[in-house]
């Protein structure tokens, strides 16, 4: 018999792949159908598919975790969720304060408080940088405006090469975690 870790790493890349051919479809496809009614063909919109991939691993990482953790498919569901919403207010949040000019960020950015809000960036995914890379990748800036200043971010330590890999590493975690605690569950 397969052990236990094998099970459950065979449930959560089947799910990964099953909804990797969904984004395939929806994102090719609207590509597709943009491409065909419009004539402009710009395969930098496909970047969606591995962005949003690795997105959703990344969390579904975490829902596996609490799956395991707590046996209830309501706490699994409502706990990513309000993970995810944790997790992006934390990420725009930090950079909002931080490319902020007046007196209230400034005096938050050199306090405690920057200090734990740093490290709840950090420690945590980065939805919202995600979504700043592929704003960046497909060039929104230029018809739509910046939704963040990332000059300024980058002087208050704004990598996204560090976003994307530090958001990948909780993943990586929060699945071996998981894998380590089915393998001592009782079931």
């Amino acid at each position: 018999p397969a052990p236990r870790w094998v099970l459950l790493l065979g449930k959560y890349i089947g799910v990964v792949s099953f909804v990797f051919m969904q984004s395939v479809v929806f994102v090719g496809g609207t590509w597709l159908a943009i491409g065909v009614r419009t004539g402009f063909w710009d395969p930098t919109y496909l970047l969606a598919i591995p962005l949003l991939m690795l997105q959703f691993s990344i969390f579904f990482a975490f829902s596996t975790l609490l799956a395991v953790w707590t046996r209830s498919t309501v706490v699994c569901v409502f706990g990513s969720i309000l993970f995810w919403c944790v997790a992006w207010s934390m990420n725009f949040g930090r950079h909002t304060l931080m490319t902020a000019t007046d007196m209230v960020s400034t005096t938050v950015r050199s306090s405690y408080l920057s200090g734990v809000i740093d490290f709840g960036y950090w420690i945590l995914p980065k939805p919202a940088d995600f979504g700043l890379l592929l704003y960046d990748a497909l060039g929104a800036g230029d018809d739509f405006g910046n939704m963040l200043d990332v000059g300024a971010m980058q002087a208050h330590g704004f990598s996204m090469l560090l976003a994307v890999l530090t958001s990948v590493a909780f993943g990586i975690v929060a699945l071996l975690a998981s894998t380590r605690m089915f393998l001592k569950a009782d079931y």
